[in-house]
């Protein structure tokens, strides 16, 4: 009996290896009761539990994604395979966007400097992105693997600032950094109303105690005036990062110290990145911020 248990054991434990994530953990406290989706960073994408490895490289405009696959065959020589579609809200629980499309291959070509000759293009893999958060994909190829991606930080410094719940890393503005705001306003008859062009400074102040609690805070303020670290808060607001009390993963709050559209906005961690921000108020009133004379 103790032979079959243990053999028991060992089977669980061989399938839960084998069907363990491979790609960081990002939480998403809250999502549930978001109804906005922005859309995803562009840029360099990666599994940084896998690196250097396998990624993607994209952009989009209007909705519509376009960008390079690159990885390796069986034989382990690089692959770099097109992958372009237009995203399309998904019905899936916890996705925002989605594209299933299949990836196209280009062999034979000329060099540059060479005599032009056009490749020979050919289908490959089907490949499906989830997009969970602005800053958090599950890649699918060939319909049989998953892996999860996340942008790539290069041109700052950042930090997993939540290391026992979440790999994922935020942003280290040492210095004040400008960013631009953009807001909609939900009235009560339902139109929506886009303003912004507000600049703001933010600088990352640290870790704090809020409430007796663990605080991430980023203090906001106007260009003409210092961001400093002790009370009083900075004179527009503060973003503050904390595990909520419920499901004890972190997430976000962007709160200003005056009126400003809806006044707080919750935000997961997967929106908040090193060039921009997005959050969204109860009322679904929304708030991003894009980061000047970053890319």
């Amino acid at each position: 009996m103790k032979g079959i248990y243990t053999f028991l054991i060992l089977m669980f434990l061989s399938i839960s290896a084998a069907y363990a994530q491979e790609g960081p953990i990002v939480p998403c406290v809250g999502c549930d009761s978001l109804t906005q989706a922005p859309f995803p960073e562009t840029g360099l994408w990666f599994n940084p539990e896998q690196t250097p490895g396998s990624g993607l490289n994209f952009e989009i405009q209007n909705g519509v994604l376009a960008g390079f696959f690159y990885g390796y065959a069986t034989d382990g020589k690089p692959e770099w395979q097109l992958v372009s579609g237009a995203l399309v809200p998904s019905e899936v629980e916890g996705v925002l966007w989605e594209l299933e499309t299949t990836l196209t291959r280009a062999d034979g070509g000329s060099c540059i400097g060479c005599e032009f000759s056009p490749p020979q293009i050919t289908e490959g893999e089907t490949i499906r992105l989830e997009f969970m958060q602005r800053n958090y994909l599950r890649i699918r190829i060939g319909g049989v693997f998953d892996q999860f991606f996340v942008p790539f930080i290069y041109g700052m410094d950042a930090e997993a600032y939540f290391p026992n719940e979440t790999d994922y890393l935020f942003p280290k503005f040492v210095d004040s950094t400008p960013f631009v705001l953009g807001y909609s306003i939900k009235w009560s008859d339902g139109v929506t109303y886009w303003d912004g062009g507000r600049v703001i400074m933010l600088k990352l102040i640290g870790i704090i105690q809020v409430n007796n609690k663990r605080t991430l805070r980023y203090g906001m303020g106007y260009p003409e005036s210092p961001i400093i670290s002790d009370p009083p808060p900075p004179p527009f607001g503060n973003i503050d990062c904390q595990l909520d009390d419920v499901v004890d993963e972190p997430f976000c709050v962007v709160a200003f110290s005056e009126f400003y559209g809806s006044g707080q906005y919750r935000m997961p961690i997967g929106n908040f990145r090193d060039s921009r921000f997005f959050a969204e108020a109860k009322d679904g009133s929304t708030i991003q911020g894009l980061r000047l004379g970053y890319d």
